[in-house]
């Protein structure tokens, strides 16, 4: 592709879907996201098996989200420490571990906790794939945000589908996460391996002995 700039033109590297660190990149949106739409459509059943009622299990699911707060708050201090590619092989398949192990949990309380972790992990993995997916822009030239949040999108609806499949065919809520766990897992580890890391500045390379956490600028606060 080229580009006109100062009456001369500029190249610009093509992307191709085989360049290195794009595959992994779309196949950890894809993961992330096939794991949430699975377990959307079995809500239902965990609040029956749980006995809660709709503020009750509303308040589990804002666990969720305070986890994932949690995660955006240190994050930059694990990555620093981990890198993308290790983030990513220990977020992903902890997000598929805890959030289909929500069917062996004893009792409510109990979900609750789990759903904090969950959403620490998926936190995580939230900031290590849009990281990886600029650092895959910043080396090719060309930017594929766009098309990861759309295979996020393609895992969402793969996910509903399979587990749509699953209610349909009257296979038990704790089956169907069993059989799927280890797959989502092995499958995030795999793509997890190839998250590029990007070159360190000095803007970004800040001392991390001043503690792992950071808080957002007052305008995010308010948000």
């Amino acid at each position: 592709m080229a580009a006109r700039s100062g009456g001369r033109r500029k190249m610009v590297p093509s992307i191709s879907l085989k360049n290195a660190g794009v595959w992994p990149v779309f196949s950890v949106f894809f993961l992330e996201a096939f794991v949430i739409g699975n377990w959307i459509p079995r809500i239902p059943f965990i609040k029956d098996q749980f006995g809660s009622s709709a503020s009750q299990l509303g308040f589990n699911l804002l666990l969720l989200a305070f986890g994932t707060l949690i995660a955006f708050i240190s994050v930059g201090w694990f990555l620093r420490r981990t890198g993308l590619r290790i983030a990513g092989m220990i977020a992903l398949p902890a997000w598929a571990i805890l959030i289909f192990s929500a069917p062996l949990m004893p009792n409510a309380l109990a979900l609750g906790v789990l759903l904090v972790c969950a959403g620490v992990s998926v936190g995580v993995q939230e900031v290590a794939m849009n990281t990886a997916a600029e650092n895959v822009a910043k080396n090719t030239g060309h930017q594929i945000m766009s098309r990861a949040h759309g295979c996020w999108s393609l895992g969402t609806l793969a996910g509903a589908l399979v587990g749509s499949g699953f209610i349909l065919a009257e296979i038990d809520m704790w089956e169907h996460f069993l059989m799927l766990m280890p797959i989502t897992v092995i499958a995030g580890v795999w793509a997890s391996t190839g998250l590029q890391d990007g070159e360190k500045s000095p803007e970004t390379s800040e001392d991390v002995t001043s503690g792992p956490f950071k808080l957002p600028r007052k305008s995010i606060m308010l948000l």
